[in-house]
């Protein structure tokens, strides 16, 4: 009998250890640093601007950028302009970034890149 609870007990803390490993594996939200370094090199006058945001605003939308799985609309231009998800090549990252200043904003009128001009972040909302 004693055998055939240490077994037990051994398969219950296994369990559990496995448990935990996979929930503390699973990531919240994969960041894309090399998307918003690219930002900054092109457009660093709109770095404080960017820190306002903490980084993820620049794409993302709800406060700050806090939500990770919704896009503004300059995130989403990018995106499409991308191709893929998790782009890594520089160039590739500056091509799209490119692309995406002519591109029409969410502001009646004005293009991503004349917001930036302006000294605003591209993907802000138009409610003031």
């Amino acid at each position: 009998m004693p055998t055939t609870w240490k077994l037990r007990s051994i398969l219950a803390a296994s369990a559990v250890s496995l448990g935990f490993a996979l929930l503390a594996g699973t990531p919240a939200a994969e960041a894309r640093p090399q998307y918003v370094k690219e930002f900054i090199l092109k457009y660093p006058d709109l770095k404080p601007e960017i820190t306002k945001v903490k980084n993820c605003g620049v794409c993302h939308g709800g406060e700050n950028g806090a939500d990770k799985m919704v896009r503004n609309n300059y995130g989403e231009s990018l995106m499409k302009l991308l191709g893929e998800i998790n782009v890594k090549d520089a160039a590739t990252i500056k091509t799209a970034m490119d692309k995406a200043a002519d591109e029409k904003s969410a502001t009646d009128g004005k293009s991503f890149g004349e917001l930036i001009k302006e000294g605003k972040l591209p993907g802000e909302s138009t409610a003031e």
